[in-house]
């Protein structure tokens, strides 16, 4: 149990939000804890919970506050350098949005920062899926200077993540005319372009920002914290030497391409394909893993893997932001990286 006064002070906020917003009106509770967001974003290591009404408010509290002390939480901190008593939980509750569309949107490319290019990723509905990297996202890269489309990748969209009339959320299956349409159009994707170079503008560096459209096309700017970029050697961004020319006229066939850069670089060992977070325990030191989805709960697998390849997954997602922190090269959204590659092969 909270601490009565705790506990009281939590509803009593609640009650004057209610007479705020109107009654009714449900929260997003998502961590906001001392060392978040600086220089360690500790992206998708604390819980959020979505669409709680009053009634709930008080487990959600307890939920995030809880997820302090997660097995990947512990694992993210203390190779970062971080103390458990560094890290202090405060809770954020922020009214939640209905949202049409969602996603995320970067100023930079992360990998690339010479590319003057502003990167969205969209979801039909909430977006908790396509950061966490359970769903496929439609991809546009949008240029800096002329706000004009300049490539787009859409993903099938199956289906969406949508807030409950009673709390809590569900996934609903999509209609086939929304399944291969694109969630944002050529004005949204402008607005949205227009306010990342105006919130950059504002902070003075890259961002990394989470949005949402409601139903009546009003957008919400989520959240806007530093953009977590690889970090790669000044010589890596000169021209290839001749002995990385040669490396790459060396050939090898080519067993999977496509898909994106969450974390650029080169690494080699024996593939290790998963099913599932149950064979985390499992994996060796020194292997690249293979996985269906990226996903947060592969963070504390982090220190003993060469590198990391999904189907599913985008560059925009916690999991690519926190293998950029780790230098872990990631290949993220190939489609079929479990299917072409064996487990075992090298």
């Amino acid at each position: 149990d909270l601490p009565a006064d705790l506990e009281g002070s939590i509803l009593q906020a609640a009650r004057e939000l209610s007479e705020a917003v109107g009654p009714g009106f449900k929260l997003a509770v998502r961590s906001s804890a001392t060392s978040e967001d600086s220089e360690a974003s500790f992206a998708g290591q604390h819980s959020t919970v979505l669409n709680v009404n009053e009634e709930n408010l008080v487990e959600a509290y307890k939920e995030v506050v809880a997820s302090t002390f997660s097995p990947r939480a512990i694992y993210y901190r203390r190779r970062r350098g971080y103390r458990d008593q560094d890290v202090n939980m405060s809770v954020a509750c922020i009214v939640m949005i209905p949202a049409k569309v969602s996603g995320v949107m970067y100023t930079v490319d992360p990998n690339d920062s010479r590319q003057a290019v502003i990167m969205i990723s969209a979801v039909w509905g909430l977006a908790a899926d396509a950061v966490e990297g359970s769903v496929a996202t439609d991809f546009f890269q949008v240029g800096k200077r002329t706000l004009a489309l300049e490539s787009s990748t859409l993903a099938e969209k199956k289906r969406r993540l949508k807030a409950d009339a009673a709390g809590g959320v569900s996934e609903e299956s999509l209609p086939p005319e929304m399944q291969q349409a694109a969630c944002l159009s050529a004005a949204e994707l402008r607005r949205l372009a227009e306010y990342g170079l105006k919130l950059e503008s504002h902070y003075g560096y890259a961002l990394d920002i989470e949005w949402a459209i409601d139903p009546g096309g009003k957008l919400f700017i989520l959240q806007a914290r530093p953009l977590k970029r690889a970090q790669r050697a000044a010589a890596e961004d000169e021209a290839a030497s001749p002995a990385s020319e040669a490396a790459a006229a060396i050939a090898h066939p080519v067993l999977l391409q496509g898909g994106q850069t969450a974390c650029d670089g080169a690494a080699a060992g024996v593939a290790y394909v998963i099913e599932s977070d149950h064979m985390l325990h499992h994996i060796p030191q020194g292997v690249v893993v293979v996985a269906r989805q990226t996903s947060p709960r592969y963070v504390p697998i982090m220190g003993r893997i060469r590198a990391f390849i999904t189907d599913v997954g985008s560059v925009t997602g916690h999991m690519a932001s926190v293998a950029r922190e780790f230098s872990i090269p990631t290949l993220v959204g190939t489609g079929r990286a479990t299917a072409a590659i064996r487990h075992g092969d090298e």
